[in-house]
């Protein structure tokens, strides 16, 4: 997988270390793949979400006009850009 070129923290998505401690809503994420060399994408976080029936909660991105919801197994999130909380 390539670096980012941007500074930004590193997010695990371990139940013991919920992402929402270190990204809020509305921050630009890098989000790569844990199992497939180079796949990633840039989005917007938008929060947890469920997928169908599933008690699971997973990271909610959107990407490209769509929300995506990935798998915490498998995604890893760096924070590119911190939304101003000035408001």
């Amino acid at each position: 997988m390539s670096k980012s070129r941007w500074p930004g923290s590193t997010v695990g998505f371990s139940s013991k270390s919920l992402i929402h401690g270190m990204v809020n809503e509305g921050d630009l994420v890098l989000v790569e793949s844990i199992h497939i060399e180079n796949a990633s994408i840039v989005g917007i976080y938008m929060g947890k979400a469920k997928r169908g029936s599933s008690s699971l909660f997973y990271y909610q991105v959107l990407y490209k006009a769509r929300l995506v919801t990935l798998d915490p197994a498998c995604w890893t999130m760096k924070v590119l850009n911190k939304l101003s909380r000035e408001n």
